[in-house]
């Protein structure tokens, strides 16, 4: 592999901006996260200001500087610092010869919280800052098997009635709490469960009554 070309670090930020600001759901905090492994070109000067803009639309940056260190610390730095916001962004730093980049990150403030970015992992190893949709898919599906293992064994208080919903009312999940969305898709899949194993009470059609008249034979 041939390696070469250059970066706009700048750009790129921008365009993750972009996205964010016309994201689907607005309830979860802003984050980009890049990885810089070619030398930064713009200036310090330029980095501080577009720094200063993206704290003031409150977008926290999470930078992991590896390949080009010596070029692009301080540069970095300088922006991290105009970047952050009570300890929301963090630069990370792995020199060459540091080993596979993964462990370094796993033991950064990145991942490891202490109140940004990350801002800790779940029982899953997964941040739900980082990936809200996949952090509450896994808790569904513990506490859907955690609510099936209940009912095979006969433990808790687990009820075999259908489970009434207000489908009158429009429901909103970007509007729900973490804990509102869990009840209610907890609520949605075991409804489904119960109808799929519900006997089916739709009356079976009547067999066609044989007809009393009959063709007269010909004379």
């Amino acid at each position: 592999v041939k390696l070469g070309g250059s970066i706009d670090f700048s750009s790129c930020i921008q365009v993750a901006q972009l996205a964010l600001k016309y994201r689907l759901s607005k309830t979860h905090p802003q984050r980009i996260v890049p990885f810089v492994g070619s030398p930064v070109n713009e200036d310090e000067k330029d980095l501080v200001k577009l720094a200063k803009k993206l704290k003031k639309n409150n977008v926290s940056v999470d930078i992991v500087n590896f390949g080009e260190d010596d070029l692009n610390t301080k540069k970095l730095e300088a922006f991290i610092t105009n970047v952050d916001k009570d300890g929301s962004s963090h630069l990370v730093t792995v020199p060459a010869g540091m080993g596979v980049l993964s462990d370094s990150l796993m033991a950064s403030p990145i991942l490891a919280g202490s109140g940004g970015g990350g801002s800790g992992s779940d029982e899953f190893g997964i941040d739900p800052n980082m990936d809200p949709e996949l952090a509450l898919a896994l808790r569904v599906s513990m506490e859907e098997a955690r609510m099936q293992q209940q009912q095979q064994t006969g433990g808790g208080a687990a009820s075999t009635a259908p489970m009434e919903v207000d489908r009158s009312a429009p429901v909103d999940p970007a509007a729900m709490t973490e804990e509102e969305q869990i009840q209610w898709a907890l609520r949605m899949s075991l409804e489904a469960h119960q109808s799929d194993q519900a006997p089916s009470t739709t009356p079976a059609a009547p067999a066609p009554e044989p007809s009393a008249s009959a063709t007269p034979a010909p004379s």
